[in-house]
């Protein structure tokens, strides 16, 4: 998987990918996917300076490369210290023939942050998506638990 700055003509590719993880989210139950949000969402993070989208690509034998994954987070001053800069993923998604190669789209993203000048990052974890592995890659990777959320409809 090769690693590069979602453009906005990655938005197509990244409402695709973003309706498969919807769909297996659990979001279905509090929230409808709507498309030309989705792809606003997107298209804003690409253009700011306080956000970014990330797209994991992979060719096979005599293919071109095709979007196989995406990141995106957001940087913002730390409400406990306005000094301490830090970041979070706002969503992550590899498809699942590609899954072997995501902790790249997480390492990009992580780059991302750090070169922006956060001093931490934060992971989510849904429980309807494989939360037990992704608690230990983030443990392997340095993350500790820090907090659980909790959602309801109102």
């Amino acid at each position: 998987m090769i690693v590069r700055p979602a453009t906005v003509s990655d938005v197509g590719a990244t409402v695709r990918m973003g309706r498969r993880f919807f769909e297996l989210s659990g979001y279905g139950e509090i929230v409808a996917f709507d498309t030309d949000s989705f792809a606003r969402t997107v298209s804003d993070l690409i253009r700011s300076d306080s956000g970014t989208v990330l797209i994991g690509e992979q060719a096979h034998r005599g293919e071109q490369a095709h979007p196989v994954g995406m990141a995106a987070g957001v940087l913002y001053p730390s409400y406990l210290n306005h000094a301490h800069r830090t970041g979070q993923e706002l969503f992550w998604w590899v498809e699942p023939a590609a899954r072997g190669h995501g902790r790249l789209l997480l390492d990009a993203l992580e780059a991302w942050a750090r070169d922006q000048g956060a001093h931490s990052f934060t992971m989510g974890a849904l429980t309807a998506l494989r939360p037990q592995a992704l608690d230990a890659l983030y443990v392997r990777s340095g993350y500790r638990p820090m907090e659980k959320l909790y959602l309801r409809s109102l």
